[in-house]
C-alpha cells in the first residue's frame, strides 16, 4: 500500500503510516530485518524528497552504510536502501552531499532493481543518478540518465517521479540557456506540487521560475514577487533551506541589485546568511551577490574583501560552475581597478571552467568578459579573435541581459575603432536593452555614453542620468555629469524619430523583446500619448512580447480590432507564428500613427522573423562538440555492437570533466581510448602524463604523483619532474593499473580529486591544479571493490567504460587486421591478401592477449612479405600455436583459451582457475539463454553470488542472452 500511496504523491500519509514501524535495525537476512530495511528506506526517501532532511535520512539508514550489511538484505530491500541512501548523498542542500558516493549507491540500486524487474525502483534510481550528476556539473550525463528514467517512467504511474522529471528538465534547460522551456517545466512542477499538496515541490517550481525570469530579463518586480512566494512556500515546508531556496534568494537579491534597490538587496543577502549556514553552496552564492552589490555601488574595496574571502573558502572541485561565477566576478573587479592582465587571466580561467562543463551561458559570459577586457586594453586583434569565438553562441544573445552586455561592449569597441556613427547605434541598443530588463544602474551609465554621441539629445540624456544617479546614491558620477553638461551644447535640432530606426531594428533582431522596445519608442516619438505593444500568437492565444503588459482578447486572425483602450492591427504571419501591433491612446491619432509606421512595418516583420528563428535555434556549440567527439572516437576500429556501444558512450563523456575509469583485459585498447579522450577534452597541445602504478615502491610512487620530499619551488613548477599532477596541470594524468596504488597513496589521491589541490610541504598553501584523471585497470568492478579505497573507486567510476575482449567483438577482427597491416607496412606498400584459411584462423582464434596479441601476430607474419610485389598471407606465415588454438576451439572455450595461454605466458594458478571458471559460467549462461536464475541454480550459486562472479570475470551477460529472452 505504501508504494501505491507514494506513487499518488501522498508522502505525508505514508510517513504517518511508517514512523510507528521503525524499530532497532540490525543488518541481516531474515524476513523481519528485510521489512525493517524497507520501512526505513521508504521513510528516508520521504524525508529527503518531501522535507529536505537528507541528514536525518542518512541517520535512519546508518545500519546499512556498509556494503556488506546491504548484501545480507533481500534484493528488493537492498535496492530500496541503496536508492534512498543515494538520494540522500546526492541532496546537495546539505554539507554531507557526495556526488560520486551517491552515484555508486544509485548504480547499485538500479542494477538490483533491474534484476528484480522493478520498474519503479529502476526509475527512482535513474532519477537519483541524474540528480547526482547535477552536483558534479556533468549535464551531458544528466540528460542521459533522465532519458533512461523517462523511458521507464512511461511504463508506470508515479506522479512524484513525473514531477522530478520536470525538476531535472528545469536544471538542464537552465544549463543550456533554454530559459523559456525551463519556465514551462517550472509551471508543470508547480502544478504537480499543487495537485499532490506538496509545498516543497511547489516551492521548488516557484524558486526556479524566479531564477529563470531573472535570467530572461523580466521586470525586477515580477522576479521579486515570485521569489517571495517561493520563500514562503519553502519556509513552511522544509526544515533545511536547500538549493532551490538559495536560487530564490539569489534571484531576489539580483533583481533588487538590477533595479538599484540597494537596501532591499542587502536585506535579501542578510536573510540568506541567516538561513543558509548549513547549505553547502548557499553561503558562497550569496557571497557573490554581496560582492556584486558592492561593485554596483562602486565600493571596490568592499567587493575585493568579499571575493578574497570566497576564494579561500571555495572548494575547487565542489562546483566548477561556482568557480566560474567567482572568476567572472574577479574579472569584473579587476577591470574596474584597471588591472587588465589580471582581468584577462580571470576571464580565461572562467572560460576554461565553462567549456569543461559545457555550460553554454557561462561560456558566452566568459567570452564577453574577455572581449570587454580586450576593448579596454585597445587590443583590437584580440577583440577580433574573441568576436569570432562568440559567433557560434549568437543564438544565446536573444537573452536580453546578455544582449545588453553585448551591445554595451560593442559600443565601446566602436569608440576605440573611431566609428562614431556605429558606436551611437550600439550605445542606443544598450540603453534600450537596459531599460527593457529594468537595469537602472546600467541604463544611467548608457545615457552618459549616448550623450557623448547624440548632441541633439545630450541635455535630456544627461538630465535623466543625473536624476537616476541621484536616486541610486552612486558617488563621483554627478561631478562627471556636470562636466559633460558644460561641454555639451544642444544643436537645436530636434531628433527625428525614424532617422536610425532601420539600424536599430537590424541590431535588435536578436530578440523580439528588443524589437518591441524599439517600436514602442518610435510610436512615442510620433505622439507622447501613444503606446505600442507588440503581440504574438501562442498556443493559448495572443500574448505580449514584453512581460510588463497584458494582451487584449483578440480572434486568431483579423485585420484590425478595436477595444476600449485602442486598436490592434495584424502585422504579419510566418508559418505557425503571427504578430500584431496594439496601439493605445487617443482615437484621433491611433490610425495616423499606424499609417506613419507603414514604411517600417515590413522591416519590423523581418526583424521579428529573424529573432524568432534565432530563438528556435538549438544550442549549436554543445551539439557540435558531441558530433566532433563521436566522429573522432569512431575513427578507432570498431564495428561490433559491443565496441560501438563503448565508443558511443565515450563520445558523450569526452567533454565532461570528471575522472574516467577504463577497465578491460590486457590488450583491449584502454591506453588508445584514454589518449583519444584526452585529445578530445584537453586538446593535443595540453600535457598528458602517464604514471604506471605497477612495481613501484610506495615512497617513489607517492613522490612521483605528489612530489613529497621535494622542495616546494620545484613542485609548484609546471615543468617539475617530481610531481605528476603539476606537470599535468591543464591536461590529463593517466594512471595505469590504478588498483595497484598503495592504500595511503589512494587516500591522498581522493583528497586531490576532491579539492583540486596537491599538499606541498614547505609551501604556504597547497598547489592548485586542474587535471583530469583517466585511470585504467585490468580488474573488474567487483575485484576493484576489494582492492581499492571505496571513496577513490566511487570517484573514479562516475564515468566508467568497460572495453570488451577481442573474442567478444570478432566481427572487428578483419577490420583490425587491415588497419594493422596499413600501420605496420611502409607507406605505399601493397596490402597482403589473406587466404581463406588465414581468415578463418584469425576469426576463430581465442586471442587471450586481445588486440596487442593480434598486432604482434600480424607484425611477425607480414615482416617477410614486405618486399613481395603481390604478397599473400597463408597459414604457414602464422605462428603454429595460433593455428592449433584455432583448430582446438570447438573443444570448448576453457580448454582452448587455457592451453594457448599456458603455451604463451607465465600463467599463475589463480589465472588458470579464473579461465576455467569463466568458461564454465559462460557455457552455462549460454545454455540458459543468459538467464541468471536457472544458471545460478545449475551451478549451485545464489543469484547475488553469480552476479559477483560475472562482474569479476568480465563476462558480457547481454551478449549471451537470446534476443527473445532480452525482449
Amino acid at each position: 500500500m505504501a508504494h501505491e500511496l507514494l506513487a499518488d504523491g501522498r508522502q505525508a500519509d505514508v510517513a504517518h503510516m511508517l514512523e510507528p514501524l521503525v524499530s532497532e535495525a540490525q543488518a541481516g537476512a531474515s524476513a523481519a530485518q528485510a521489512e525493517q530495511a524497507l520501512v526505513r528506506a521508504l521513510l528516508a526517501r520521504i524525508r529527503v524528497l518531501r522535507e529536505g532532511r537528507a541528514q536525518d535520512a542518512l541517520a535512519l539508514l546508518a545500519p546499512y552504510e556498509n556494503s556488506a550489511a546491504r548484501a545480507t538484505l533481500r534484493p528488493d530491500a537492498r535496492a530500496a536502501v541503496a536508492c534512498a541512501m543515494g538520494w540522500a548523498r546526492a541532496w546537495r542542500d546539505v554539507r554531507t552531499y557526495d556526488g560520486p558516493r551517491a552515484l555508486a549507491l544509485l548504480q547499485e540500486a538500479e542494477a538490483t532493481a533491474r534484476e528484480e524487474s522493478d520498474s519503479t525502483g529502476t526509475c527512482w534510481a535513474l532519477l537519483g543518478q541524474a540528480v547526482a550528476y547535477t552536483t558534479i556539473d556533468e549535464f551531458a550525463l544528466v540528460r542521459e540518465a533522465l532519458r533512461k528514467a523517462e523511458t521507464v517512467a512511461a511504463r508506470i504511474q508515479d506522479t512524484l517521479a513525473t514531477a522530478w522529471t520536470h525538476h531535472l528538465h528545469i536544471l538542464d534547460c537552465a544549463f543550456q540557456g533554454a530559459y523559456d522551456d525551463g519556465l514551462a517545466h517550472a509551471a508543470m512542477l508547480q502544478s504537480a506540487g499543487t495537485q499532490v499538496q506538496d509545498a516543497m515541490l511547489l516551492g521548488h517550481g516557484l524558486s526556479y521560475e524566479a531564477a529563470l525570469r531573472h535570467e530572461l530579463g523580466h521586470p525586477p518586480a515580477q522576479v521579486v514577487a515570485t521569489a517571495e512566494a517561493a520563500r514562503h512556500a519553502l519556509e513552511g515546508a522544509v526544515q533545511v533551506a536547500g538549493y532551490p531556496y538559495v536560487a530564490a534568494l539569489r534571484a531576489e537579491a539580483s533583481a533588487h541589485i538590477r533595479a538599484g534597490a540597494w537596501a532591499d538587496a542587502e536585506r535579501a543577502i542578510t536573510r540568506g546568511a541567516d538561513r543558509l549556514s548549513d547549505v553547502a553552496t548557499g553561503e558562497l552564492i550569496m557571497g557573490l551577490e554581496q560582492a556584486r552589490l558592492h561593485m554596483a555601488r562602486t565600493d571596490w574595496d568592499g567587493a575585493a574583501a568579499v571575493l578574497s574571502d570566497l576564494t579561500t573558502r571555495l572548494p575547487y572541485r565542489e562546483s566548477r560552475l561556482l568557480a566560474c561565477r567567482l572568476q567572472l566576478a574577479e574579472a569584473l573587479l579587476h577591470r574596474q581597478l584597471f588591472a587588465y592582465e589580471q582581468a584577462r587571466d580571470a576571464a580565461a580561467q572562467a572560460l576554461r571552467q565553462a567549456r569543461r562543463t559545457g555550460h553554454q551561458v557561462f561560456e558566452l559570459r566568459a567570452l564577453l568578459s574577455l572581449l570587454h577586457t580586450a576593448v579596454l586594453q585597445s587590443d583590437l586583434a584580440g577583440a577580433e579573435e574573441v568576436l569570432e569565438a562568440i559567433t557560434p553562441h549568437r543564438a544565446l544573445l536573444r537573452l536580453v541581459p546578455l544582449a545588453a552586455n553585448w551591445f554595451r561592449i560593442r559600443g565601446r569597441l566602436a569608440d576605440v575603432q573611431g566609428h562614431v556613427a556605429e558606436a551611437t547605434v550600439w550605445h542606443r541598443q544598450a540603453l534600450v536593452a537596459a531599460e527593457a530588463i529594468g537595469d537602472a544602474p546600467t541604463a544611467a551609465r548608457q545615457r552618459l555614453a549616448l550623450a557623448c554621441h547624440a548632441p541633439a539629445e545630450a541635455h535630456a540624456l544627461l538630465d535623466d542620468a543625473a536624476a537616476q544617479f541621484d536616486a541610486l546614491a552612486i558617488p563621483h558620477l554627478p561631478e562627471a555629469i556636470a562636466e559633460m553638461r558644460s561641454e555639451r551644447h544642444a544643436s537645436g535640432d530636434e531628433p527625428v524619430w525614424d532617422a536610425t530606426l532601420a539600424d536599430d531594428l537590424f541590431r535588435a533582431a536578436l530578440s523580439p523583446v528588443l524589437i518591441a522596445q524599439h517600436v514602442g519608442r518610435a510610436v512615442q516619438r510620433i505622439d507622447d500619448g501613444l503606446q505600442a505593444t507588440l503581440l504574438h500568437h501562442a498556443d493559448d492565444g495572443w500574448q505580449t512580447l514584453l512581460p510588463t503588459t497584458d494582451a487584449p482578447t483578440l480572434p486568431r486572425r483579423f485585420t484590425s480590432e478595436s477595444t476600449e483602450e485602442g486598436t490592434a492591427y495584424f502585422l504579419s504571419e510566418d508559418g505557425a507564428r503571427s504578430f500584431a501591433v496594439y496601439l493605445t491612446g487617443p482615437d484621433s491619432v491611433v490610425a495616423d500613427a499606424w499609417e506613419a509606421l507603414a514604411p517600417w512595418r515590413p522591416l519590423v516583420s523581418l526583424a521579428l522573423q529573424q529573432a524568432t528563428l534565432l530563438g528556435d535555434a538549438p544550442p549549436a556549440a554543445h551539439d557540435a562538440s558531441d558530433r566532433t567527439a563521436s566522429a573522432a572516437l569512431h575513427t578507432l576500429v570498431a564495428g561490433a555492437p559491443a565496441m560501438t556501444a563503448v565508443l558511443d558512450r565515450a563520445a558523450r563523456l569526452a567533454h565532461t570533466h570528471s575522472p574516467v575509469l577504463l577497465t578491460g583485459e590486457p590488450g583491449t585498447g584502454k591506453r588508445t581510448l584514454a589518449a583519444r579522450i584526452h585529445h578530445l577534452d584537453a586538446g593535443p597541445e595540453a600535457p598528458c602524463i602517464t604514471v604506471d602504478c605497477t612495481n613501484i615502491e610506495q615512497d617513489r610512487l607517492d613522490g612521483r604523483l605528489f612530489g613529497h620530499g621535494v622542495p616546494a619551488t620545484s613542485v609548484s613548477s609546471a615543468n617539475s619532474t617530481a610531481c605528476a599532477f603539476a606537470r599535468a596541470d591543464g591536461g590529463t594524468l593517466m594512471l595505469r593499473q590504478v588498483h595497484l596504488l598503495p592504500r595511503d597513496v589512494q587516500k591522498r589521491l581522493v583528497y586531490t580529486l576532491r579539492e583540486g589541490t596537491v599538499p606541498t610541504p614547505g609551501a604556504d598553501a597547497p598547489l592548485s591544479v586542474d587535471v583530469r584523471v583517466i585511470a585504467t585497470s585490468t580488474e573488474g568492478l567487483e575485484a576493484l571493490r576489494q582492492q581499492m579505497d571505496e571513496a577513490l573507486l566511487d570517484r573514479l567510476r562516475v564515468l566508467h567504460l568497460h572495453l570488451p575482449p577481442l573474442r567478444e567483438r570478432r566481427d572487428d577482427i578483419p577490420l583490425l587486421v587491415r588497419h594493422l597491416m596499413r600501420d605496420l607496412l611502409p607507406a605505399g606498400s601493397p596490402l597482403p591478401t589473406l587466404s581463406g584459411a588465414v581468415r578463418s584462423i584469425l576469426q576463430d582464434a581465442p586471442w587471450p592477449g586481445n588486440i596487442r596479441q593480434l598486432r604482434n601476430e600480424i607484425e611477425r607474419a607480414v615482416g617477410p612479405l614486405r618486399n613481395e610485389p603481390a604478397p599473400m598471407l597463408d597459414v604457414g606465415d602464422l605462428s603454429p600455436s595460433l593455428v592449433r588454438a584455432s583448430q582446438n576451439r570447438e573443444a570448448g572455450p576453457a580448454t582452448d583459451t587455457l592451453s594457448y595461454r599456458l603455451q604463451h605466458a607465465s600463467l599463475t594458478l589463480s589465472d588458470a582457475l579464473a579461465d576455467v571458471e569463466r568458461a564454465l559460467i559462460r557455457d552455462t549462461l549460454a545454455r540458459f539463454d543468459g538467464q541468471v536464475a536457472p544458471t545460478a541454480d545449475a551451478l549451485g550459486l545464489t543469484r547475488q553470488g553469480l552476479y559477483k562472479k560475472i562482474d569479476r570475470l568480465n563476462i558480457d551477460l547481454d551478449r549471451l542472452r537470446h534476443p527473445a529472452a532480452v525482449a
